[in-house]
């Protein structure tokens, strides 16, 4: 991975941990870092949860709350401060999200080529069936 990705990589999974950190002193409910679509981070908690997986922000669609603590990226502590989660497992998950982050970027340029060609195939038919009126006159 290029230095500059990862390092955009890294400013966004700490922007996911501060808000994630935020959202904790205000509601007092653990918050989780998980993975959305394509290379965006989603911070949720258990209330919100089922309904982001429902819409698909949560690329994870059949994860049910009980597997979200082993598959998100971070999670805080409760509100008393038990279960919070030690540096050696944020150094794992950081590492898991590099890998994540590299594939997912993959992914997301694979996405978009795709959508330009569907582009340009509708926008070749329209000029095709324009020009096809104008000779049919």
């Amino acid at each position: 991975m290029n230095i500059f990705i990862k390092f955009k990589a890294y400013l966004r999974f700490k922007e996911a941990i501060r808000q994630a950190e935020e959202k904790l002193k205000s509601t007092g409910q653990r918050h989780y870092v998980l993975r959305g679509r394509f290379c965006e981070l989603v911070v949720t908690d258990r209330k919100n949860y089922r309904g982001m997986r429902m819409k698909h922000y949560i690329s994870d669609a059949e994860a049910k709350i009980a597997d979200v603590v082993e598959r998100c990226l971070y999670h805080t502590s409760y509100r008393d401060g038990v279960g919070a989660m030690s540096v050696e497992e944020l150094d794992k998950r950081m590492n898991k999200y590099y890998d994540w982050y590299e594939s997912a970027r993959r992914e997301k340029r694979i996405y978009k080529r795709q959508q330009r060609k569907k582009r340009r195939e509708m926008r070749k038919k329209i000029r095709q069936k324009r020009k096809e009126a104008r000779y049919d006159k």
